[in-house]
């Protein structure tokens, strides 16, 4: 699973990247520090998913999803924020799950990890 990682902190993307490279089965292909970046690099690189701070600064959060999913329909959306209450308003706008800042860090890999299971039961495994 091609994997872009979007956070302002560079501390955290280091922390994330480091994480991803423990699974073969996910690609860390680019990471974003801003929206405006997100958008570009979506468009160049279109990943499968996107683990995405939910008070990353750029669009309004409401429209995040929908600006992604234009570009990339197929796209799987992580909100990642410390903020728990932020996890209502991501997931009604249309964040495939949602993942505070304040858990273990293991728990972003499980949730990527049940969106990957759906990926490949729904296309079938790859050769």
């Amino acid at each position: 699973m091609r994997i872009l990682l979007a956070d302002d902190n560079p501390g955290l993307r280091s922390a994330l990247r480091l994480l991803l490279e423990t699974r073969l089965e996910f690609e860390l292909i680019v990471e974003a520090r801003d929206m405006e970046h997100v958008l570009a690099q979506v468009e160049d690189s279109r990943p499968d998913c996107i683990i995405l701070d939910w008070e990353l600064p750029g669009r309004p959060t409401r429209e995040r999803v929908a600006v992604l999913r234009t570009l990339v329909p197929h796209l799987k959306v992580i909100a990642f924020s410390a903020r728990p209450e932020s996890k209502r308003g991501a997931l009604s706008a249309g964040a495939d799950a949602f993942v505070s800042k304040n858990e273990p860090p293991g728990r972003i890999l499980d949730k990527i990890q049940k969106i990957y299971r759906q990926e490949v039961g729904q296309k079938g495994p790859s050769m």
